[in-house]
């Protein structure tokens, strides 16, 4: 696909979406089409023959809601037997975009006579901003609606359009993008049938996206369409623009400047990268499953435990997580590390107290880390350390316990485990929602970034006491190095829960 292919829109053998078009749509072609537009429509032509799950990253402003917001969902309707087919949105309501969809598909239903000789529908019974029914000749209906996204969709049959649910607002707030990535990856995708087309289509923003997220989740047939390509059709900052007509090569250029790379890679290249110098990068993060016969096997040969938390008191919604990660460490010269859980919640003294206890019992912990907030700590005068000294004292149970104030800044503590998960030496269950939120943690890491890090900082504080664990002794318990005490067994042992 290049710049100085062929910009006409010409009917393909057998596209009937391409026919359509020409047919009955032919007077919003304003500006001719490019061949990212051709192939576009050979993706929903072949996606009405054979039901699919599409995420197609697209550059902005190159006119995929008119494409596949307006046309497709109006050829659909008219040529295929849906029953339903739902646009959704960022935002729902009669003034969203998506209502600006259903309203465009409605006018060209009312004022289209060509279309309407053709194919002598009917309108139903509703026929609003957001939700119209189309009445076939046969009497069958196709109900198309505009939702905004946290809609319920599940198990709703039918065509689903994903429509830029997201802009750059969403993917730099980690509240939203929690919302975001609940309501799609874990509501919705799970319960929608593979039997019904789902096309997800937008910028990719971030790599935090919902787009990104399901263009690497291995469900979906991934499409891209940068705006600049080299002469081999390859995504090039420095090439050619595939819609000169449109968007010249100068003028994106101009955008590129103004923008900044970061900015302009994740909304007209299909490249969203992290801003900054990221620690760890995504796809450094190796993969287990907590159930399979290996990890079985890797328990039975024993694993010691570290539950480690990076504290903050206080509820308010503005203020920093409490934070607790436990993994476990194999018994090998070169260990790998296990993230088993991840707790992260705003918490107030006493139930980070408690929540620690409750996580470190359960996993039978062989040394609880505390991130100290005092410089040089005089014996058990941190709050959490005191608070969780009251805690075992009252169920009268013990861990080993060390507490430390933190010698280097975030960053560099980072760095001394980079080099372990580069290698895949450390494992995430990516099923577990909690752990996937630690990765999203971990892959915008800077140091400087917007979110937090209090998931990390635990992570962090976890795996190094792991590699700070000594060779087992004789007596099959290992020597825990501790930064207050010096050396201490762990009365748990290794474990093999």
């Amino acid at each position: 696909m290049t710049a100085q292919a062929d910009t006409a829109l010409k009917p393909f053998p057998g596209n009937r979406f391409i026919l359509f078009i020409i047919q009955y749509l032919s007077r919003h072609l304003i500006v001719d089409c490019a061949p990212l537009h051709i192939e576009l429509c050979n993706i929903a032509h072949a996606l009405l023959q054979a039901p699919a799950w599409l995420a197609i990253d697209i550059a902005r402003h190159f006119a995929k809601t008119t494409f596949m917001s307006r046309m497709f969902p109006l050829h659909s309707a008219l040529d295929y037997p849906y029953s339903k087919i739902q646009l959704v949105g960022s935002g729902g309501g009669p003034n969203s975009v998506v209502a600006e969809n259903i309203k465009w598909i409605r006018e060209e239903l009312e004022s289209n006579v060509v279309l309407a000789n053709d194919y002598k529908y009917e309108k139903g019974k509703a026929w609003g901003s957001e939700h119209i029914d189309i009445v076939r000749p046969n009497k069958t209906i196709c109900s198309i609606y505009a939702r905004g996204k946290g809609s319920d969709i599940r198990g709703q049959r039918g065509m689903i359009i994903l429509d830029d649910v997201q802009n750059q607002e969403d993917v730099e707030s980690e509240a939203i993008l929690a919302t975001d990535e609940k309501w799609l990856l874990s509501d919705t995708i799970p319960v929608l049938s593979h039997d019904d087309p789902l096309v997800f289509i937008g910028s990719g923003l971030s790599p935090l996206s919902l787009l990104s997220k399901c263009k690497s989740s291995g469900l979906f047939k991934v499409f891209e369409f940068p705006a600049l390509v080299d002469a081999k059709g390859q995504p090039s900052v420095t090439g050619e623009s595939v819609w000169p007509e449109k968007h010249p090569t100068e003028f994106l250029q101009k955008l590129r400047r103004a923008m900044g790379d970061d900015l302009f890679n994740a909304n007209f290249m299909c490249h969203p990268l992290v801003s900054g110098n990221p620690v760890f990068r995504r796809e450094w993060f190796a993969s287990y499953d907590p159930t399979s016969a290996h990890f079985e096997a890797v328990k039975g040969r024993g694993l010691h435990i570290i539950t480690a938390v990076d504290g903050a008191y206080s509820l308010k919604k503005s203020s920093d997580y409490t934070a607790i990660v436990t993994i476990g460490v194999t018994r090998e010269p070169e260990p790998t590390f296990y993230v088993l859980n991840v707790f992260r919640d705003r918490t107030t003294l006493p139930s980070a107290a408690e929540w620690l206890y409750s996580i470190a019992s359960q996993y039978n912990s062989n040394l609880v880390f505390i991130e100290s907030d005092k410089v040089n700590p005089p014996e058990k005068n941190d709050p959490l350390v005191m608070e969780f000294e009251r805690v075992m004292t009252q169920h009268g149970r013990r861990f080993v316990l060390d507490w430390e104030h933190p010698r280097q800044d975030k960053v560099a503590r980072a760095f001394e485990i980079q080099g372990l998960v580069q290698n895949r030496r450390v494992f995430f269950n990516q099923a577990d929602q909690e752990q996937l939120a630690l990765m999203n943690e971990m892959e915008m890491f800077t140091g400087d970034q917007k979110f937090h890090d209090d998931m990390v900082d635990a992570l962090v504080h976890a795996i190094t006491k792991g590699l700070g664990m000594m060779p087992d002794t004789s007596d099959g318990k290992p020597i825990i190095v501790r930064s207050t005490k010096g050396a201490q067994r762990a009365d748990a042992g290794v474990q093999r829960w």
